[in-house]
């Protein structure tokens, strides 16, 4: 049912989202697969067999063109290609980069702080969205960074290492320019389907 998608497309400079797009994709693609098994010379006994389907597909024509601006930034799962533009790929190589830095980095303080026995015993734990070290309550004040929570009994302290902080506001700053530019592409690729409505 795409009552919604068809709404949206109705109206001018509405963006339809990654999901929305791919369900257009999918009845796009199931249509036109259907058309083709009835296309053809050879198909005629299809015809036969099924005369009021095919009477109903007859007129029915599935823009490839359509379909390949679709297929250009959407994958088969319906998520964004990485190539879909040069600034996404750019985006999502740096985050990538940044997050194996951010490991590294993070294994290493782990490593520190475990030969001090300065950690609990679950080590690291991810709170408000970033990695944190589980950090014993009476070694708290060792540990420069932030205190992202406290464990419901106070024996752990969950910090956000300094060391890793300007790693981390970094990959946050590039989600969201991720997330703007997504919306870019969908809002141009939704500007590229009007017409077909």
């Amino acid at each position: 049912d795409l009552d919604e998608e068809l709404k949206l497309l109705n109206v001018e400079n509405a963006v339809l989202t990654e999901q929305q797009i791919f369900r257009v994709y999918l009845v796009l693609q199931t249509v036109s697969a259907i058309a083709r098994y009835f296309s053809g010379t050879t198909n005629s006994t299809r015809q036969e067999v099924y005369p009021n389907i095919f009477h109903l597909c007859e007129p029915i024509t599935v823009s490839k063109q359509l379909l390949n601006f679709i297929k250009d930034i959407l994958d088969e799962n319906g998520k964004v290609r990485s190539d879909a533009s040069p600034e996404l790929s750019r985006i999502r190589k740096t985050i990538h980069s940044l997050y194996r830095d951010l490991d590294r980095k993070f294994n290493a303080e782990i490593a520190e702080y475990r030969k001090n026995n300065w950690l609990a015993d679950s080590t690291e734990s991810v709170r408000n969205g970033h990695r944190v070290l589980a950090v014993l309550a009476e070694h708290k004040r060792k540990i420069r960074g932030i205190v992202h929570d406290v464990s419901a009994t106070g024996n752990t302290i969950f910090i956000e290492p300094e060391g890793t902080m300007h790693i981390s506001n970094e990959i946050v700053e590039l989600q969201q320019a991720e997330k703007q530019e997504i919306y870019r592409l969908m809002s141009e690729l939704t500007a590229k389907i009007r017409p077909f409505l």
